[in-house]
């Protein structure tokens, strides 16, 4: 039975379960829980952000943090000067679908289908001295599709 309602609540919130963010979220869910239920899932997934076609602009840096929750960006922008963070703590975020985050030195382009994917402890840093560092802690991973 849980089965429905988990695609029903999915559908509810907007979500696909296409989302590899949001896919990671839901199967650490039901690893972790014996007992797994629709609030105890809605809570996992409640905490969440998604831009598509947004540009974000700041004066130095810009940075997302999914903290036990889940970020998506695409087809769309990130421009900060100094630099972008991309970080998840215990959540996850995915950046790609046609989306552009740069620094003045730094460029990431994810075309078509193309993702970074981060769960768990994890960060893409695109840093202000021009390089761009991937941090993996506990738990965390970063997968690339394309």
């Amino acid at each position: 039975m849980i089965d429905s309602q988990v695609l029903s609540l999915l559908a509810e919130l907007g979500i696909g379960v296409a989302g590899n963010a949001v896919y990671d979220v839901i199967k650490r869910y039901f690893s972790s829980n014996r007992t797994p239920t629709v609030e105890g899932l809605r809570e996992a997934i409640a905490n969440s952000l998604a831009l598509n076609g947004v540009t974000v602009n700041a004066a130095t840096v810009v940075q997302f943090l999914a903290n036990r929750g889940v970020i998506t960006i695409s087809n769309s922008n990130i421009h900060g000067p100094s630099g972008v963070a991309l970080a998840s703590n215990h959540g996850a975020f995915e950046f790609g679908n046609n989306s552009i985050s740069q620094t003045d030195r730094t460029k990431i382009v994810a075309s078509g289908r193309a993702a970074i994917v981060g769960t768990g402890t994890s960060a893409v840093v695109q840093n202000p001295d021009g390089s761009i560092s991937f941090h993996v802690g506990g738990g965390g991973d970063i997968r690339f599709f394309t």
